[in-house]
């Protein structure tokens, strides 16, 4: 380990180690040594020195801030060398959340030793990233689905919603999927497709909603076609009365996590190993209840491509402070070809559960 004189911190963090602990520390123990945090706050002021400015700009301090800023120096700096890293870096500025996931899961296969690469191509379409293990290629595609569950905000938007359609509509029953959480802008257009949509079949407004509108004298379909829970549930008969419902739920955790691999599965290939990789942080029960989700898509005949299913979350915890990372491995034994059992287990490897309070769980194998 380097001397306290030897280490390099960036001026916008201190200048010194003794200043930075004592400044942006606020003398708290940071769980990252001397030399991690030197090299991860030079590089993110390297790379990112936007990002590096914004932060020395704010009057917020504190290890929560700097255990966030050294992660995201040491997965910049240890991501530079994979083929790729430009692009990635260059969507991160941007803004794009996935970005920092790809960041994640490709610095975890160059700490176990491998050598990935970002954008990595095949069959015609581009993956998130690939790298060579025993031999044999292995592609990742990585997501992080934004968070939909239903906050004190979006319970009185959703009130709000209600209100405005039984205004607007009579002797019918109304129901509406909200895919995501409901921006205020979002009503008008939410109640007008209601009074546009042809009685009893589901109008779709594309990354918003989707609703249905049955009227009176019409037979009642089963609620949202029977799947997923619902907000509220008016009186139930065969056939819609003179009466007036509306019916507004949030996207269920099992209808999520299905439409989150549908929407990805289209992406892999059969003839090579292929990881799906899901960043759930902004999923509330993403690590408890999508590993069952996940595993009860993988069929003897079904899903076929993907040969294992990875999830992870994170969070700054301490002491010592620092970003600790779950994970959780779903193997497919049904899979074209299936996943090297040592990546697997390097993954599982760097699970940091027990700093969660938490023990680490096994493997789900798929049945």
């Amino acid at each position: 380990m380097a001397k306290l004189s030897d280490v390099a911190i960036p001026l916008e963090f201190g200048g010194s180690w003794q200043t930075f602990v004592d400044d942006w520390c606020l003398g708290g123990v940071l769980g990252r040594n001397i030399d991690e945090a030197s090299r991860a706050l030079s590089a993110l002021k390297r790379l990112w020195p936007e990002e590096v400015q914004r932060l020395a700009s704010e009057s917020s301090r504190g290890l929560a801030i700097v255990a966030s800023a050294v992660e995201l120096g040491l997965l910049l700096d240890i991501s530079e060398p994979a083929k790729g890293f430009s692009d990635v870096l260059t969507r991160l500025v941007s803004g794009e959340r996935s970005a920092y996931s790809e960041l994640v899961v490709v610095a975890v296969l160059r700490r176990l030793g491998y050598e990935p690469q970002f954008a990595a191509p095949i069959d015609g379409r581009v993956l998130d990233a690939a790298c060579d293990i025993d031999g044999r290629a292995v592609y990742f595609e990585v997501v992080a689905p934004e968070r939909s569950d239903s906050s004190t905000e979006d319970q009185l938007r959703i009130e709000e919603l209600t209100t405005q359609v039984r205004t607007s509509n009579f002797k019918c029953r109304v129901e509406i999927e909200l895919l995501r959480p409901l921006p205020a802008t979002d009503l008008d257009v939410i109640a007008a497709a209601v009074q546009r949509a042809p009685p009893s079949a589901w109008s779709l407004i594309p990354s918003l909603a989707r609703v249905r509108r049955i009227d009176s004298g019409q037979p009642l379909l089963p609620l949202f076609d029977g799947d997923g829970a619902q907000i509220a549930v008016g009186g139930e008969h065969s056939t819609q009365r003179e009466s007036t419902s509306v019916i507004v739920r949030l996207e269920a955790s099992d209808v999520r996590a299905k439409r989150v691999f549908n929407d990805e599965y289209h992406h892999f290939s059969e003839r090579v190993a292929n990881v799906l990789v899901v960043n759930v942080c902004a999923v509330s029960d993403g690590m408890k209840s999508w590993p069952g989700e996940v595993a009860r898509l993988l069929q003897p005949t079904r899903n076929r491509k993907v040969g294992a299913v990875v999830l992870f979350d994170q969070g700054s915890l301490g002491p010592p402070e620092a970003v600790r990372c779950r994970w959780r491995v779903v193997v497919n034994p049904y899979a074209h070809i299936p996943v090297p059992d040592c990546l697997l287990m390097g993954i599982e490897s760097v699970d940091e559960s027990e700093a969660h309070g938490l023990q680490r769980q096994e493997r789900i194998i798929a049945t």
